[in-house]
């Protein structure tokens, strides 16, 4: 998978659980490689609204949310 943003993320830049399982989705079939979305590593570095980021405490633990699933 390319890694293209898909904008599920909160007001904050948080992943948001539709964002988890979106992931989960496309990680179901095994030997699937994912590299995750774009994503803003400092609040001066967005400029798109729900797109994630990986600069505060909050987005780094909506990340952690994000995955392999977990029948593998």
């Amino acid at each position: 998978m390319a890694p293209l943003t898909r904008e599920r993320a909160d007001d904050n830049h948080v992943p948001t659980s539709l964002m988890v399982e979106y992931y989960a989705q496309r990680a179901s079939t095994p030997g699937t490689l994912i590299i995750s979305e774009g994503t803003f590593i400092a609040a001066q570095a967005g400029g798109y609204t729900n797109v994630p980021g990986i600069y505060t405490e909050e987005q780094i633990a909506g990340w952690k949310r994000v995955r392999r699933p977990k029948n593998d």
